[in-house]
C-alpha cells in the first residue's frame, strides 16, 4: 500500500510539472536585441509564434518604447519585461493573449451634504435639484431640504435649481467630506419667460408615477369660487382627480372614495377637509408651502389609503425678516405673519383665516341654508429652532372650526385641531433622521330640537402618532428610506343626548403599527428602480362589545345569538399585511421616458356613509370582527414626453385597481347610532380602471395644462344571501364614477401687472339610484328602487373666470398689493346635484323627480391681497 502511494504521489507531481512546462506562454522564442515600441514587440511575436493579442488600443500605451535585451527568451518574459513599468496585465486563453488594465486603487471618495433653503427667508426647499456638472451624479433634496453625494474626490462644477429661483453655481475642489448649506434667490421673472429654470428632465427621470407637485404660483393663476385661492380645488383640476358636484367634502382619486385618501397637513392626518360643506378647504394658501398628491407610486413611508396620498407641508417662518401677507375678499380675511425669532437661527409663523360675512347669503340655489348664518376660521402656527448645525426642532399646530345657525334652532359644528412635534437630525453626512411625535383630532357636534325637547348628536376621533423616518444616501445611484411608525386610534362615533338621557356608542380603539424600507438605485445610464416593502399591523383592542351571530343565516338584528364583552386593551381582532411598491422609469432619449408602478396597500379606517356626499353625521369606523381592512393593488403604466426645450410637458398613464373589502350597504341602511353596524354594512370588490392625458405649458405668456380622464369605477358585492348581495352580483357604477372627465386651465400674461386666468370642466354626470316602479302599502305609495346606480344625474360643466392686476413694483417699497377679480360659473349653468322625490299635487298615486342644484347663478368676487 505504501508504494502504491508513493508512486501516486509521483504520478501527481509529474503531471504538476509537466503541465507547468508546457504552459503556452514559457514557450522559447528568438528576438534581435535592441529598442523597440510595444506594438512593434506584439508584432515580433505573433510573428515568432502562434500568439495573437487581443486589446484595446486605448488602454495600452502601443507607442511606449521598451528594449529587448536577450536573443532568446519565453514570451512570458518579454511581455513581463515590456510591461513592467505600466499597469498593463497580461494571461493566456489557448493561443490568444489578452491584455488589459490592471485594477487600480479605488478613488478616495467624499460625501459632499447640506440644505437648499430660499435666500429671503430661510425656508428648506423641497425637491431642489443638486447636479454636478459633466458628471452623471445628482441629487434631489428630501422633505426636510436636506441632500447628500458621495463622489470621488477632485475638482468640480456644482449646479442647484428649484423650481421659481435663480439657479446658483459652485466650483469646488473637494479632498475630504463637505457640508454645503445653499441658499437661493427668487428669480425675476421676465413677461417673455414667465416660468423659471429648475431641473428640465425631472419628470421625465423621475420613477415615480402618477404624481402631482404643484407650486403656489401654479395655484394662485387659478379661478377660484369668491377669487380665494384653494388648494383643494386647485387639486380637482387635475386629471383623475373629480369630485361629486358643489357641496361635496374631499375629492375622489381615480374612482375612489373621498376616505379613501390619506390627507396630512404637517404629517398630521386630517379626517375632514372641508370647508362649508366642501366649497372650501381647511388650507390656508398663505401658510401652505408644499403640496404633493400620489395617485400613484405610493412612497412606502406612506400607508392606510388604498386611492392616494395628499401630502401638504406648512411654512417654517422666515428666519431673516419679518413679513406679513394676508387677503381681504367677500366671504373672508387672512393674515399670516412671520419672522425670526433668532436670525437665521429659530423663527415663527402665526396664520389667522375667517369669515366676517354670511356665506349662505352668496351660495347654495336650493335655499337649503335660507335665512342660516354660516362661517368658518383656520388658525395656523408654527415655530423652530437650530440647535446646532445637525439638529432642529420643529413645533406647528393647526385648528379650525366651522359654524352654521339654522333658523329653526339647529346648530352644527365641527372642525379639526392638531399638533405636530418634528425633530431633524443629520447623524452623519450620509445619514439623515427625522423624528416626528402628531396629535390630530376630528370632532362635530350637532343640535336641533325634537319634540320640544333639545336634541344633541356629537361624535370625536383623536389619532395619537410616533414614528421615525431615515433616508441614507449610499451613492448618488443609491439612495436607502427606511423607518417605522406606531399610532393610537381612539373613536368615540356617537353620543345621542335627548330629553336628558344620553346614548352612546362602545368606544373604539386600535393601535397601528408599521416598518418600511425603500431603495432607489439605478440599474444603467437609462434606467432607475425603486423598490418599496411595508409592513402594517392592526390590533382592535377592548372594551367592547362584540355580537354573536348564528351561523349559515344572514347578519341580521334578528339573528344575534350572543354577545362577547372585552375588557380594556383586551385583543378583538388583529390584522397583519405585507404592502410591496415597485416603481421603474426607463428614459428613451432626453424628452422622453416610460415609467410602470405597482404598489399595495391596507387601510383600517372606513367611512360610513350612505350617501352620495358626505354628511356631517357620517361615521368613521375602524376595522374590526366584522369589517374586514380594505386592500387595494394597483398597477399603472406612463409615456412622458416634453417639447419645446422641455417648456411643453405631457404624459399618458393607464391605470387598474382592485380593491378588496369596499364597503357599501345594504338598501335604506340605518347608520345613525346603531350598536351593531354591521348588520348594515356589505363587503364586497371594487375596480377601477382607465386613461389619463395631461399637456402642461410652463413657460411664456400662456401658461396652464389640459388633463383628460377616460375611466370606470365599478364596485360588485356578492354575499351569500340575496340580503347581502346588490344588483345580483354584477358589477354597478360607483357613486364616484365619470366615464369622461375634461379640464382646461390657463393663465395669460398680458403685460407685467395684468394676468387673466379661465377654467373649463366637463365631466359625466355621476351614476344616481332612481326609482323603477312603485308600489302601494298601507295606503301609502311607497318607490321600488331594484337596482342601483342604473341612471345618471346630467352632464357637469363650468367656466370660471378671473383677472389679476398688480401692484406697482417700486424699487424700495416694501408693500406689495393686488387685486384679483374673479366670477365663478359665468354662464349661470343650474348643474345637477341630486334628485328629490315629490308627490304630485292632488294625485296620491303619482310622484315626479325634482331636479336639485346648490349653484345655479354666477359668482362675482374681488379680493385684495397684499405683502408687506
Amino acid at each position: 500500500m505504501q508504494k502504491l502511494l508513493t508512486l501516486t504521489l509521483l504520478c501527481f507531481t509529474g503531471m504538476h510539472i509537466l503541465t507547468a512546462q508546457s504552459s503556452p506562454l514559457d514557450k522559447s522564442i528568438t528576438m534581435e536585441p535592441g529598442t523597440y515600441t510595444i506594438e512593434q514587440v506584439l508584432k515580433d511575436i505573433s510573428a515568432a509564434s502562434d500568439f495573437s493579442f487581443s486589446y484595446s488600443p486605448d488602454q495600452v500605451p502601443l507607442d511606449q518604447r521598451v528594449r529587448i535585451a536577450d536573443t532568446e527568451q519565453t514570451v512570458a518574459q518579454v511581455l513581463t519585461s515590456i510591461f513592467k513599468d505600466t499597469n498593463i496585465d497580461y494571461r493566456a486563453r489557448g493561443n490568444v493573449v489578452i491584455l488589459k488594465k490592471k485594477p487600480g486603487p479605488k478613488a478616495n471618495r467624499i460625501t459632499l451634504s447640506g440644505k437648499v433653503t430660499d435666500q429671503n427667508s430661510g425656508e428648506p426647499l423641497i425637491g431642489a435639484y443638486v447636479k454636478v456638472a459633466d458628471r452623471p451624479y445628482g441629487a434631489v433634496t428630501n422633505p426636510y431640504g436636506f441632500y447628500s453625494l458621495t463622489i470621488p474626490a477632485g475638482d468640480y462644477g456644482l449646479w442647484y435649481s428649484y423650481l421659481g429661483y435663480q439657479s446658483a453655481t459652485y466650483r469646488l475642489s473637494l479632498k475630504k467630506d463637505t457640508r454645503l448649506n445653499v441658499e437661493l434667490a427668487d428669480s425675476l421673472m421676465t413677461l417673455e419667460d414667465v416660468t423659471v429654470t429648475s431641473d428640465p428632465q425631472k419628470n421625465i427621470l423621475n420613477p415615480q408615477l402618477g404624481v402631482n407637485n404643484l407650486e403656489s404660483q401654479t395655484f394662485s393663476n387659478i379661478a377660484y369660487l369668491f377669487g380665494e385661492v384653494d388648494i383643494i380645488s386647485g387639486i380637482r383640476l387635475l386629471p383623475g382627480v373629480s369630485t361629486v358636484g358643489e357641496g361635496a367634502s374631499g375629492f375622489n382619486v381615480r374612482g375612489g372614495g373621498i376616505d379613501q385618501n390619506l390627507i396630512l397637513l404637517d404629517e398630521a392626518p386630517v379626517y375632514n377637509s372641508a370647508h362649508y360643506f366642501g366649497l372650501f378647504s381647511i388650507f390656508n394658501p398663505d401658510v401652505v408651502k408644499d403640496v404633493k398628491l400620489y395617485k400613484s407610486s405610493l412612497p412606502a413611508n406612506y400607508g392606510g389609503a388604498v386611492a392616494s396620498v395628499f401630502d401638504v407641508r406648512q411654512k417654517e417662518g422666515n428666519n431673516k425678516k419679518f413679513r406679513l401677507k394676508g387677503g381681504v375678499g367677500i366671504p373672508a380675511v387672512r393674515l399670516t405673519a412671520e419672522g425670526p425669532l433668532i436670525k437665521d437661527r429659530s423663527s415663527f409663523l402665526v396664520g389667522f383665516r375667517s369669515t366676517f360675512v354670511d356665506l349662505s347669503s352668496f351660495t347654495f340655489n336650493d335655499g337649503t341654508l335660507e335665512n342660516s348664518e354660516a362661517g368658518f376660521e383656520d388658525f395656523n402656527a408654527k415655530v423652530n429652532y437650530s440647535l446646532n448645525e445637525k439638529n432642529t426642532l420643529y413645533l406647528s399646530a393647526y385648528l379650525g372650526r366651522d359654524e352654521i345657525a339654522m333658523d329653526d334652532g339647529e346648530n352644527l359644528q365641527w372642525g379639526n385641531s392638531s399638533a405636530t412635534l418634528r425633530w431633524n437630525r443629520i447623524l452623519n453626512q450620509r445619514l439623515f433622521a427625522n423624528f416626528t411625535g402628531v396629535f390630530s383630532r376630528y370632532d362635530f357636534r350637532v343640535k336641533q330640537l325634537a319634540g320640544g325637547s333639545p336634541l344633541e348628536i356629537a361624535a370625536k376621533i383623536s389619532d395619537y402618532h410616533l414614528k421615525a423616518d431615515y433616508y441614507y444616501y449610499l451613492s448618488p445611484r443609491h439612495q436607502l428610506d427606511f423607518g417605522g411608525s406606531i399610532v393610537w386610534h381612539d373613536f368615540e362615533p356617537g353620543r345621542y343626548t335627548w330629553n336628558n338621557r344620553t346614548t352612546e356608542l362602545d368606544q373604539e380603539q386600535a393601535l397601528e403599527a408599521s416598518l418600511y424600507v425603500s431603495d432607489e438605485f439605478t440599474l444603467n445610464p437609462k434606467t432607475t428602480l425603486q423598490l418599496g416593502l411595508r409592513y402594517s399591523a392592526f390590533f382592535n383592542v377592548g372594551p367592547g362589545e362584540v355580537f354573536l351571530y348564528q351561523s349559515q343565516l344572514p347578519i341580521t338584528t334578528n339573528t344575534i345569538i350572543d354577545t362577547v364583552q372585552y375588557h380594556n386593551l383586551e385583543l378583538i381582532k388583529q390584522y397583519h399585511n405585507l404592502e410591496p411598491r415597485i416603481s421603474l422609469v426607463h428614459t428613451l432619449n432626453a424628452t422622453s421616458s416610460l415609467k410602470f408602478t405597482y404598489n399595495r396597500s391596507a387601510q383600517y379606517t372606513h367611512l360610513m356613509s350612505n350617501t352620495t356626499t358626505s354628511m356631517l353625521t357620517d361615521l368613521w369606523k375602524l376595522s374590526d370582527s366584522y369589517l374586514k381592512p380594505q386592500i387595494g393593488n394597483q398597477i399603472a403604466l406612463g409615456y412622458f414626453r416634453n417639447f419645446d426645450q422641455n417648456k411643453i410637458e405631457s404624459s399618458v398613464e393607464l391605470f387598474y385597481r382592485r380593491v378588496n373589502n369596499v364597503v357599501d350597504f345594504k338598501d335604506g341602511a340605518d347608520l345613525a347610532l346603531n350598536p351593531a353596524i354591521e348588520t348594515e354594512l356589505l363587503q364586497g370588490e371594487g375596480r377601477a380602471y382607465g386613461m389619463e392625458l395631461f399637456v402642461r405649458k410652463k413657460a411664456g405668456r400662456l401658461t396652464g395644462w389640459v388633463g383628460y380622464t377616460l375611466s370606470r369605477s365599478e364596485r360588485r358585492i356578492k354575499g351569500r344571501f340575496p340580503q347581502e348581495t346588490i344588483n345580483s352580483g354584477s358589477y354597478y357604477p360607483s357613486n364616484y364614477d365619470r366615464t369622461h372627465d375634461f379640464k382646461w386651465i390657463n393663465s395669460y400674461q398680458i403685460s407685467k401687472r395684468w394676468n387673466l386666468s379661465a377654467n373649463f370642466v366637463f365631466s359625466t354626470g355621476r351614476p344616481v339610484t332612481l326609482p323603477d316602479g312603485r308600489y302601494e302599502f298601507e295606503g301609502t305609495i311607497v318607490p321600488d328602487f331594484s337596482s342601483r346606480n342604473q341612471q345618471r344625474v346630467s352632464n357637469y360643466h363650468r367656466l370660471d373666470l378671473s383677472a389679476q392686476l398688480l401692484g406697482k413694483n417700486k424699487k424700495k417699497k416694501r408693500w406689495q398689493g393686488s387685486l384679483t377679480f374673479a366670477i365663478y360659473n359665468v354662464y349661470f349653468h343650474k348643474n345637477v346635484f341630486d334628485y328629490k322625490f315629490e308627490q304630485v299635487p292632488g294625485d296620491p298615486y303619482e310622484t315626479r323627480i325634482v331636479e336639485s342644484s346648490l349653484i345655479g347663478n354666477a359668482i362675482p368676487s374681488i379680493t385684495y391681497n397684499f405683502e408687506f
